[in-house]
């Protein structure tokens, strides 16, 4: 599922709404993965230094769990149940942020969701971006379902 959101605090709220659903779905392993660096992800400010098992990883606490976060780079050759990366944005599919965004989505065993904070009025140049022979459209409802396509993925704007 890719999520496309307004802004940090609707980010941060989808977060928590999509950690809601794979505690209800008892996903065992969860990992939360920035494309960037962690001192600048949209939860630096609500992350501990893990121990223990959770030594070299920063832990997200909600609702009572704590939740490993990390970057898509130290997180290379590793998976878990359930991947929800964060802090993507329109320039986060192509280049170097592209092979991480790679990186991160393959990680995922079974529950792979996506946060991008992308405006409507940027969805074709995503789309562009990503598939030049996609079709452009200038209703937002169109380019949200051609954005699905180009990602084989459902789509949900907040």
């Amino acid at each position: 599922m890719m999520h496309l959101v307004g802004g940090e605090k609707k980010e941060i709220k989808v977060l928590k709404t999509i950690l809601d659903k794979y505690q209800a779905a008892k996903a065992e392993s969860v990992v939360i993965l920035t494309q960037g660096t962690i001192d600048y992800c949209c939860i630096a400010d609500k992350l501990e230094i893990g121990t223990g098992e959770n030594n070299g990883y920063h832990i997200y606490q909600y609702n009572g769990v704590d939740y490993r976060v990390t970057t898509c780079r130290k997180f290379k050759g590793l998976e878990a149940d359930a991947i929800v990366m964060i802090d993507l944005d329109k320039e986060s599919f192509v280049g170097r942020k592209g092979m991480r965004f790679y990186v991160g989505t393959s990680r995922a065993k079974q529950y792979l969701d996506i946060i991008a904070v992308i405006a409507p009025q940027d969805y074709g140049y995503v789309v562009r971006e990503l598939d030049p022979d996609a079709p452009q459209k200038k209703d937002v409802e169109k380019m949200k379902k051609v954005l699905s396509s180009v990602f084989s993925a459902d789509i949900e704007a907040e």
